[in-house]
């Protein structure tokens, strides 16, 4: 349940910054970029902070799957918000 609320909080977020900083290229350019954006801005702290509390086998592994974990949902996430507000 508190990983579903944060990611609810993390979308309304997100949908509520979109505006601010699109630059009204596409629709789907301007949503995917700002969902990188600010899913590599979530990940530097998030997959760092956890790697450094977790006992992981392989801290390269580690960073690169949780890298592509979250930049496959901030760029599905930046997208659906792109084509809402666009």
């Amino acid at each position: 349940p508190l990983g579903f609320l944060a990611m609810v909080v993390q979308g309304a977020l997100l949908a509520y910054l979109y505006p601010l900083v699109a630059r009204g290229h596409s629709p789907i350019f301007d949503g995917v970029k700002f969902g990188l954006l600010m899913g590599m801005f979530i990940a530097s702290s998030a997959v760092i902070a956890e790697a450094a509390k977790q006992r992981v086998t392989s801290l390269s592994t580690w960073l690169v799957v949780e890298s592509i974990y979250y930049a496959i949902q901030f760029s599905l996430c930046g997208l659906a918000i792109g084509l809402i507000y666009g």
